[in-house]
């Protein structure tokens, strides 16, 4: 096994999410997912990896399993919300001081 993809199930384990879910939530195909998974791919894209590195709030070399997991996960509640809060931001459907108000709220779910 790869250490991107040992990466990624000890990231679904942690956040208790199947592939699919987290393909649905992270918004990533789950072909993508599935590739990621079974070391169909030798190196996965920078879309992928950085996607997969904002919705799990780590950076990216911690998805490509080139840093260790952090001890204190962010539980599975607080990972979805920060999800759909920054897909709202990407599709600019926050305000600036709405932005700033969740982000400093992100921060302290962490």
């Amino acid at each position: 096994m790869t250490k991107h993809a040992a990466a990624l199930f000890a990231l679904l384990e942690q956040h208790q999410l199947t592939p699919y879910s987290l393909a649905i939530e992270a918004q990533i195909g789950y072909a993508t997912i599935y590739r990621y998974l079974n070391d169909d791919t030798s190196r996965p894209s920078a879309k992928t990896v950085d996607r997969l590195a904002a919705y799990f709030g780590v950076s990216p070399s911690v998805v490509r399993g080139e840093d260790a997991i952090e001890n204190e996960p962010t539980t599975p509640h607080a990972t979805r919300l920060i999800a759909v809060i920054r897909r709202a931001d990407r599709n600019r459907y926050l305000s600036q001081p709405v932005a700033d108000a969740l982000a400093t709220i992100i921060d302290k779910l962490r």
